[in-house]
Parts: structure tokens; C-alpha cells; sequence
């Protein structure tokens, strides 16, 4: 197996892409700042051309990168540049409605230092009284990806055919999902390199499900730990296409994405 490049010292790279997010994107950094793995992994804000002040939020918190992009070229890109830009073996996704417990980030990094098989660990994702949140489920279907588009489901950050975890499963240690929730979740660097990175030709959507359906094809699992906890703060301060104009290209970059998706696996709508 290729040795995987990583700088001294730095174990996970957290890359929180952020546009117009400037109060929930402080509450996640300063839960990230306040980890337990704590010099073990770098922070990275790659911000997508904000008009607020988010891009300015290292003036605030210290100790971060900011990637600052003239505009906002899709989530897809925004990742791929947070991902070369970093230097850990594992990159922690997340979104920036989402606050880390202090021991969620080493808990999720000694899943995958101790199994081999699992690509993504995720966090169980919680509301502000405790409830799971997390969506589970498996790779969704070219048909399900099309009626989700179709009800104008674009803008979900969340994918079809996943469904909230069931109180009772987070009894267990830990669950295996086909597709993780993509809000938050730890990912192997070196899986993501050999990929060549996430195909740029995604722009907001579908580069998820590429990365999934990479992992099922490696006969390789994602993995959810209950023990490791982070909070959902369900979009609250986050950008939301509310014109018309927005939610019309959303649509179009989830038609687009679906498209390159179903050529590239070689789909087909069932008739």
C-alpha cells in the first residue's frame, strides 16, 4: 500500500466550506478549537466568495486557515482545494451549522487508525435536546435521485433513500451505512487521493455520491459512531436559496450532477 504523505504532527484536517455563514461558521470553529486531539489537526475555512464577513473570521479566531475564493465555484471545488491544501492523513468535513463534541474529532480518527476496512467515520449527529439526527441508509438509486429532483428537493443536504437513525440504534457501538451524512464526516486523505480527488465536474452536487459509490466498489465500508457525538444546528445561519433565480440553478447543478453521475456508473432510469 502507497505510504500515506502527512506533516508532522498534524493528524485530522477539518475543511469547513462556508458562504454567508458567518455566525454558525464561529460556533463551529470554536467547538473545533476546543477538541481534545488538539494540536493534531488543523483548522481550514475555505470560504466561496462571501458578501458577509465570514472570509474575515480568522480576525476573530485564531489559529485557522482561510481559503478565500473569488466566488462560489460549487461545494465540489471548495472541498478539492480544502483537501490539497491540507496535510493530515484524515479530513473532517464538516458543515458549518455543526458543533463538535471536544472528544468527536480523536474518537472518530481511533475508528479508522483501528480498522483498515472503514473509509468515512461519522459522528452521530444530534439536535440541541439530544435526538438523533444522523441520516443512514443506502446508496440512493438513479430512480430516487430523479423523483428527489423532481418534488425541487435539490437544495437537501441530506440524500434520498437515508432517513433519520432510529432512536433505538444508537444503543449500538456503532452502525454501517452505504452512504453517510455528508454534513459531517471523517474521510481517509489517502482514499481521496486515490481517486484523484472529487471529479470537478460535480458543482454543488453529486460529488458525495461519487466518493460513495467509490468506497462500495472497494468492497470498503463508512461506519457511524454512536459514542461520538456532534450537534446539528439544522441550517440555522446558513445561506438558503430563497429567490427564485437560486433555487432554479440549484436545480440545474442537481440535474447536472445526476447526469454526469448516471453516464459515469453507467445508469439507467427504470421504465
Amino acid at each position: 500500500m502507497e505510504e500515506e504523505e502527512v506533516a508532522p504532527g498534524v493528524v485530522v484536517s477539518a475543511i469547513v466550506v462556508s458562504y454567508n455563514s458567518k455566525e454558525a461558521l464561529g460556533r463551529s470553529l470554536e467547538s473545533l478549537k476546543s477538541s481534545s486531539i488538539g494540536e493534531a489537526m488543523e483548522i481550514l475555512v475555505v470560504d466561496c466568495g462571501s458578501r458577509d464577513s465570514s472570509s474575515e473570521i480568522d480576525h476573530e479566531v485564531s489559529g485557522i486557515t482561510v481559503l478565500r475564493l473569488p466566488r462560489h465555484f460549487g461545494l465540489t471545488k471548495a472541498r478539492n482545494i480544502g483537501a490539497r491544501t491540507a496535510q493530515g492523513r484524515y479530513l473532517l468535513f464538516l458543515d458549518p451549522d455543526i458543533e463538535v463534541l471536544p472528544e468527536t474529532v480523536a474518537l472518530l480518527a481511533a475508528k479508522l487508525d483501528a480498522d483498515a476496512g472503514a473509509v468515512i467515520a461519522c459522528p452521530l449527529l444530534v439536535d440541541r435536546e439530544g435526538r438523533p439526527v444522523s441520516h443512514v441508509g443506502e446508496l440512493p438509486s438513479l430512480e430516487e435521485l430523479y423523483r428527489a429532483w423532481r418534488r425541487g428537493d435539490c437544495w437537501s443536504r441530506t440524500l434520498p433513500a437515508t432517513a433519520p437513525v432510529k432512536p433505538e440504534a444508537v444503543a449500538s457501538e456503532e452502525l454501517v451505512s452505504g452512504a453517510a451524512d455528508p454534513r459531517a464526516m471523517l474521510v481517509r486523505a489517502q482514499f481521496l487521493r486515490g481517486m484523484n480527488y472529487f471529479d470537478e465536474k460535480y458543482g454543488q452536487f453529486g460529488s458525495n455520491l461519487q466518493l460513495f459509490a467509490q468506497i462500495r466498489t472497494a468492497a470498503k465500508r463508512i461506519v457511524v459512531l454512536a459514542g461520538a457525538r456532534a450537534v446539528s444546528h439544522e441550517g440555522e445561519g446558513l445561506w438558503k436559496p430563497s429567490d427564485t433565480a437560486a433555487r432554479a440553478d440549484l436545480c440545474a447543478d442537481y440535474a447536472a450532477g445526476l447526469i454526469r453521475y448516471a453516464r459515469y456508473w453507467g445508469l439507467t432510469l427504470e421504465r
